[in-house]
């Protein structure tokens, strides 16, 4: 599946930056990000992918490029505390990504689709030329291919992180005093009831709220 993202990256690389970025990906579906990049060359997929659209991802792996780009070319385009610069606005903008500014992040928020939500809420906005976006939206469809093994990816990350369902477990108990205790996650009115008994009183265990008391 890694491989297969790969080969996503690699044809993204080759459509802007004449393949200069050999980089490396590795899970870490416990965090909530998309991907987290790590210099110089190691981009985490975070748990967020498997919540992401396609368009998303690849805004996302989009956006990370242009870090990494500038990284390679000694170009500082964010802050200590990821407050991104007008150095990576410009790069962003050149790849056909529209960004828009955000109070703690900067120039941080990208997308390739103009109408998104997040753009016509706020008041700062830049936009790419038309050819930027024409060669975006050609780039975006090369990688259509990838849909389906990204997909697949999704839904791996899905079944990593999902959370096993809470088993429920009724309080059982019998005629002794005081009484044994003994817990099941079956119910009296479910197709499998508990049947057993005390080895003690010899009753059968009731469920507590149902016993009754002489």
């Amino acid at each position: 599946m890694i491989n297969d993202l790969n080969e996503a990256f690699s044809a993204l690389n080759k459509c802007f930056f004449q393949n200069e970025m050999p980089v490396s990906f590795i899970l870490n579906p416990s965090e909530k990000y998309v991907f987290h990049l790590r210099f110089p060359d190691v981009i985490e997929i975070g748990g967020g992918f498997a919540e992401s659209s396609i368009t998303e991802i690849l805004d996302e792996l989009l956006h990370i490029m242009v870090h990494l780009d500038n990284y390679r070319l000694g170009i500082v385009d964010y802050t200590s505390n990821q407050y991104h610069r007008r150095e990576f606005c410009e790069k962003a903008l050149a790849m056909g990504l529209t960004v828009v500014w955000h109070k703690t992040r900067g120039w941080g928020l990208t997308f390739s689709n103009p109408n998104h939500p997040q753009i016509k809420a706020s008041e700062k906005i830049r936009q790419p030329s038309a050819s930027s976006v024409e060669a975006l939206k050609k780039s975006y469809k090369t990688m259509m291919r990838f849909y389906q093994k990204i997909n697949a990816l999704r839904n791996q990350i899905r079944s990593t992180t999902q959370k096993p369902q809470k088993v429920f477990q009724l309080k059982y108990i019998c005629s002794c005093s005081p009484p044994v205790i003994v817990r099941s996650g079956r119910r009296p009115d479910g197709p499998n009831p508990l049947d057993a008994s005390c080895n003690v009183c010899g009753t059968n265990f009731v469920i507590e709220d149902h016993q009754v008391v002489d």
